[in-house]
């Protein structure tokens, strides 16, 4: 019973946790504005396709299955794409905006 439910978690849920983070980072970068990007590191077209290529690698043995050199490497590469744009890039772009409302002096977080 215990090694059924170990291999539960590690096959199939853990995968697929890592694989919505992945495209949690993703959505996210759809959905905020090009000009919130002018405060990051990269353009908006940039982080899409970092993280579209990371959905690729991160869904690649769970939800499709594809030959991947190097697939541990570019794994843990896509996972820290993933994460630091949603921690350190969306700090620095600042929240999402809605509607017409528009930060007067352009700057991003607090």
């Amino acid at each position: 019973m215990g090694s059924d439910l170990y291999s539960l978690v590690v096959g199939q849920i853990i995968p697929l946790a890592l694989l919505l983070f992945v495209g949690w980072a993703f959505i996210e970068a759809l959905r905020r504005s090009g000009d919130q990007f002018v405060l990051a590191r990269l353009s908006k077209p940039a982080w899409i396709m970092i993280l579209v290529a990371s959905l690729l690698v991160v869904g690649n043995g769970y939800a499709w299955s594809f030959f991947l050199p190097f697939r541990s490497i570019l794994y843990l590469v896509a996972l820290f794409a993933a994460l630091f744009f949603l921690g350190p890039e969306c700090h620095r772009m600042g929240p999402p905006r809605r509607g017409n409302r528009r930060n007067k002096n352009n700057q991003g977080g607090w």
